[in-house]
């Protein structure tokens, strides 16, 4: 049964106690691009190629599990939205710096991003 306070989405919970892991062990990782500069616009285009990844690799998953399916819960939308990623248990955030000022945007987070979270 999952608990509200209990921020390991049930399918991972589940998937970890039939493999016979430990769930209280499951780590969770979150990855999304980034990038910093002055214009908005180019900012978002840069960045605009992820959604699409990302539409096309949940497709895949619906594809492969079904589009109703334990796999691919109904819920999911709705269990993410409006939850902060700490409440949600991610124990690591991956930024992809796939655009025109890696270096920039890297360094950026060294400096004043990631230091905030101290």
């Amino acid at each position: 049964m999952h608990h509200a306070d209990d921020p390991t989405p049930p399918p991972a919970r589940k998937a970890a106690r039939d493999a016979g892991r430990d769930p209280d062990a499951l780590t969770i990782c979150v990855a999304a691009p980034a990038y910093v500069g002055d214009d908005p616009a180019h900012a978002r285009d840069q960045c605009r190629w992820f959604g699409g990844t990302v539409g096309n690799h949940v497709a895949d998953l619906v594809a492969k599990y079904g589009e109703h399916s334990d796999m691919v819960p109904e819920e999911l939308t709705a269990y993410i939205k409006g939850r902060r990623l700490k409440a949600l248990g991610v124990d690591q955030f991956s930024v992809y710096a796939m655009h025109d000022d890696r270096e920039g945007t890297i360094d950026v987070y060294g400096t004043h991003v990631i230091p905030s979270f101290h």
